[in-house]
């Protein structure tokens, strides 16, 4: 129990420590600072394979959740945009599964928790 807790408590930091860098990207609401941005990128390329790996796993995984939430309680006009974008992105990668395996999309569907983007990534 007292695991599970202490990752809740690293999670909840870990949010709270990335919303506070990616708001800080931001100038009058409208125009992203891009060289923070493109400074942390440029640093996450240098670093480890395995981090890397294991980064672009974790944005992958948040991109298939954004697609996933549909509703009100989920989407307003701060991140429809994000929720559309991820929802083609996600749509887009089942018609390339369902073309490369020659399955149909359905089929990539019923089973997309093996199929997820975020499952390609090999565990290195």
């Amino acid at each position: 129990m007292k695991i599970k807790v202490k990752k809740i408590k690293h999670a909840r930091s870990l949010s709270e420590e990335t919303n506070a860098f990616t708001g800080a990207l931001y100038v009058n609401d409208e125009h992203i600072v891009g060289s923070g941005m493109n400074s942390f990128l440029e640093q996450m390329s240098k670093e480890h394979r395995t981090t890397q790996q294991s980064f672009t796993r974790m944005c992958l995984m948040w991109l298939e959740q954004v697609a996933e939430r549909k509703g009100p309680q989920f989407v307003d006009d701060r991140n429809k945009d994000s929720q559309r974008i991820a929802e083609l992105l996600m749509n887009e990668y089942v018609r390339f599964i369902a073309n490369s395996r020659r399955i149909s999309e359905e089929e990539v569907l019923k089973n997309w928790d093996v199929w997820k983007p975020s499952k390609a990534l090999r565990n290195v």
